[in-house]
């Protein structure tokens, strides 16, 4: 990974006249930086197990980085949204394998088939899985509201998209992956703007079709216990079986506990000690929350910034918009300060048309 951003660093600069054309645009890349400032004074006074957390790659590297090389390479970002969409393909069809698995052995749920044969990395888990299947809904909805007129132009992609776009929701409804589903369908709502409601009918028609089919093979899938509605319900019923309102709720009072963490916050990884927690992994699963806890007030509105000057430059580009609405609701409900890279691709990458020609 290093030595692909060494090499793309080296295409930048030889293709800019000096190194003022280097840093166009990079507004976003400067609050950044402020950003970097306050979150290394508040790292100053943190103890040593605080320190020990700290993903320093991400937070110094990765997300600087990001942010560089996506605006000066967001005259690419067709061709990325492509590569996108068929890298998830590879996600949707281990998606229709699983289900093949449970209709054969007339099992209900979602069984990950990458656990079912033995192979465990971190793309796998079923919250990764309903992110890849979120980025072909998003892009094939997307690609379905461009058809203005006749739904029978251009049919072949047409339907290619309409199909994945359907089986991609599905399988969203069945493997478990809440938070995806809820920012899919807040990025899907921004999406219907442009959506051509003419062809609606086929649509609707097409989509009980496909969850017919699906479904006859095993009908219990949708509300078998892991399944994504059965776990949105269970919020209703049972209450919360993943502990989000107690991590959301000490955030704040972390938060609130002083005047001093009001505006300046507890301090970089404060939350975890805060609830007595010392091992990597706990955090407020808000981004938010967890930049207000431990960051304050400051940090937040520095945050913020960075948000709206993304937000600014990729208002004009509906697939940009969407992507990013999308993962800031994810990052609501999961995500971390140090996986902020996946926020600020999109933001970068969707924005004003650039400054590298091909």
């Amino acid at each position: 990974m290093i030595l692909s951003c060494i090499f793309l660093l080296f295409i930048v600069v030889i293709n800019k006249k000096n190194l003022r054309d280097i840093f166009t645009n990079q507004e976003m890349l400067l609050w950044y930086f402020f950003f970097l400032l306050w979150y290394s004074i508040r790292l100053i006074d943190a103890t040593f197990l605080q320190r020990s957390q700290v993903d320093y790659v991400s937070i110094y590297f990765i997300n600087t980085i990001t942010i560089f090389l996506c605006i000066n390479f967001s005259n690419l970002k067709q061709y990325v949204t492509k590569v996108i969409f068929t890298l998830s393909l590879f996600y949707l069809g281990a998606s229709f394998l699983s289900f093949y698995f449970l209709a054969e052995n007339q099992l209900s749920g979602f069984i990950n088939i990458f656990t079912l044969v033995g192979i465990n990395f971190d793309g796998s888990i079923y919250q990764n899985i309903g992110l890849w299947l979120s980025f072909l809904i998003l892009i094939s909805f997307d690609y379905l509201t461009k058809i203005k007129n006749d739904f029978s132009t251009n049919k072949p992609n047409n339907l290619l998209y309409l199909f994945v776009f359907i089986s991609s929701l599905i399988f969203l409804l069945i493997i478990g992956a809440r938070g995806a589903f809820v920012a899919t369908a807040i990025a899907l709502f921004y999406l219907a703007k442009n959506f051509n409601f003419k062809n609606f009918s086929i649509v609707t028609i097409l989509f009980f079709i496909v969850v017919g089919l699906i479904l006859a093979q095993n009908q219990d899938n949708l509300l078998a216990g892991n399944s994504t509605i059965f776990r949105l319900l269970g919020l209703l019923n049972s209450g919360d079986d993943s502990a989000r309102i107690y991590l959301f709720s000490n955030a704040i009072e972390l938060w609130t506990s002083s005047f001093k963490t009001l505006f300046f916050g507890g301090g970089v990884k404060s939350f975890p000690i805060f609830i007595n927690q010392n091992i990597t992994g706990w955090y407020p699963h808000n981004i938010f929350l967890e930049v207000l806890c431990e960051l304050g007030l400051v940090g937040l509105l520095i945050f913020l910034k960075i948000l709206l000057i993304g937000f600014n430059n990729i208002r004009n580009n509906n697939i940009g918009m969407a992507l990013s609405i999308f993962m800031i609701v994810l990052f609501c409900v999961t995500g971390s300060i140090d996986s902020s890279y996946h926020i600020l691709f999109f933001l970068s990458l969707y924005s004003h048309e650039n400054l590298i020609q091909n």
